[in-house]
């Protein structure tokens, strides 16, 4: 239920700034959400880890926290390079509507 609603949080602020800076003419929603980005890595790295320490029991986390941590590292890696393309066919300002759509529907997976 946490997650859900951490991750419906994200979501909804993120498709909010999508919303004001498409539909408003001023320049501060990229502003807002420049510093949105920081506090939606935190909250969703506060989700992230809150459900691998429910998956996981104390002898099973020493070992693979290290493995999922590496992942986390590997999928910044390949999200990074996958922007750019993306952000050139789409356009920069709509990335940010994918983004908070598939964080809503990553709080729906059991």
């Amino acid at each position: 239920m946490v997650l859900f609603v951490n991750l419906s949080i994200t979501a909804s602020m993120t498709l909010g700034i999508y919303l004001a800076a498409n539909l408003l003419p001023y320049r501060w929603p990229f502003l807002l959400l420049m510093a949105w980005s920081i506090a939606m890595y935190a909250l969703s790295s506060l989700a992230f880890w809150g459900a691998a320490s429910r998956l996981f029991d104390v002898r099973q986390g020493k070992r693979l926290f290290s493995l999922v941590s590496a992942g986390d590292v590997v999928a910044y890696v390949v999200g990074g390079f996958a922007l750019g393309p993306l952000s050139h066919f789409l356009g920069t300002l709509q990335v940010v509507a994918p983004s908070g759509s598939i964080c809503l529907s990553s709080g729906w997976s059991p």
